[in-house]
């Protein structure tokens, strides 16, 4: 939390320093989360923007994978992530507890991949500033992919709780816990969970599951093109150096 809020001071102070047109990254630069600065870098979630973009980002430049494997593309790394994610629902609907948090950290490496094929294409491109380019196939690859992830999260923790361990109205109750070598039963549930037992239908759990899919595509839909809006106007170029000045203290 600390940091989060340290990034976000340090960032907001920067933003009053820059116009985002001119914005650009010099070669050989070490790559910052604060310049150069786009507005799809602005307007990220902090976990991508101070977390997993920076591990890509310095990974690259440490390894300088990009340019030893030179002949893996950015959708080459895309397709990973998308199989990482299907490995992931192999653990994510196991009896063991142990083998979902094992699903849960392959899920995030999956994120990690998302961000680093991102990585891999501007070190590979011309294009080094952090934005996305909806005219290119990888741009539609990628967000494809990124839909298929979410599906695949939202279906395996739809097969646990309504497939895998079918809940009944008298009894039945989330699965929060396990033991590594049993089954979940609804005495194991009732021994060792210290929350409050609820009943949960079929119909619930689903509803519960689709609406939340829902809010996290409809929310990424909606980031996507209000990113563009912004784009076009803090990207503008304009006539008076004065009206620029405004807008970036209003930022």
């Amino acid at each position: 939390m600390c940091y989060y809020l340290a990034m976000d001071i340090t960032l907001y102070r920067t933003i009053q320093s820059v116009n985002l047109v001119n914005e650009h990254r010099t070669p050989g630069e070490l790559w910052s989360p604060f310049r150069p600065l786009s507005v799809k870098l602005i307007m990220q979630d902090p976990t991508t923007h101070y977390v997993l973009t920076p591990i890509s980002e310095y990974f690259n430049e440490i390894t300088h994978f990009s340019q030893v494997f030179y002949f893996i593309t950015p959708n080459m790394v895309t397709f990973t992530h998308v199989f990482l994610a299907i490995i992931s629902i192999k653990f994510l609907y196991s009896d063991s507890l142990k083998s979902r948090r094992i699903g849960v950290l392959i899920y995030e490496a999956r994120s990690l991949l998302d961000c680093f094929d991102g990585t891999v294409y501007r070190a590979q491109s011309a294009q080094k500033n952090y934005e996305s380019h909806h005219s290119e196939l990888g741009f539609w690859v990628d967000s494809t992919s990124d839909t298929l992830g979410g599906f695949l999260l939202m279906f395996s923790v739809l097969f646990v709780l309504w497939w895998k361990q079918p809940p009944r109205k008298e009894i039945g109750s989330l699965p929060w816990t396990s033991d590594d070598k049993e089954p979940l039963t609804d005495s194991h549930c009732e021994s060792h969970d210290v929350r409050n037992s609820k009943s949960y239908t079929r119909k619930f759990i689903f509803w519960r599951c689709f609406c939340f899919g829902m809010q996290i595509g409809i929310a990424s839909a909606m980031w996507d093109q209000v990113m563009w809006n912004y784009t076009d106007i803090y990207n503008a170029r304009l006539a008076n150096p004065q009206l620029a000045v405004r807008i970036v203290y209003l930022t």
